[in-house]
């Protein structure tokens, strides 16, 4: 019954995030709304959202920080998403028919094999990430 009941709920938040995503708006209470609602289905310790040129994939307002500190590890970040060779780049999640992966599943149970993990989430605190390309359309 209780796994019934998940499902129902889960059902439940995901009409309200499509009812969100089709107001048109992405702002920063949007991300904030979809944020809080995904963390209904899918509990995360921490999160990092940002809207995305569609053409180059360059993060763009709105974003959102959530429990990543005050910022002091963006560079190291966004120095990995585009210069080091690493798993599960946005810009390579985009082109992918399946726009959303695990680091622990993509290094098979070894994140080590991921320099982000070393550089950004290990020192951080955090484990696993799931990664997230959504689209519209066809388009990011």
């Amino acid at each position: 019954m209780e796994s019934a009941l998940r499902s129902a709920s889960a059902r439940h938040t995901f009409e309200r995030i499509r009812r969100l995503t089709r107001t048109g708006i992405a702002d920063g209470e949007f991300l904030a709304d979809l944020s809080r609602l995904l963390r209904e289905i899918v509990p995360f310790d921490a999160s990092f959202w940002t809207g995305a040129d569609p053409v180059t994939m360059l993060a763009t307002s709105p974003s959102r920080l959530e429990n990543l500190g005050s910022g002091e590890y963006c560079d190291r970040y966004w120095e990995n998403e585009f210069f080091v060779e690493d798993v599960n780049h946005f810009h390579t999640l985009a082109g992918l028919p399946t726009t959303a992966a695990s680091l622990y599943r993509v290094t098979g149970g070894r994140p080590a094999r991921s320099s982000r993990y070393h550089n950004v989430n290990l020192v951080q605190g955090l484990g696993d990430e799931l990664r997230c390309v959504f689209r519209a359309g066809g388009d990011v």
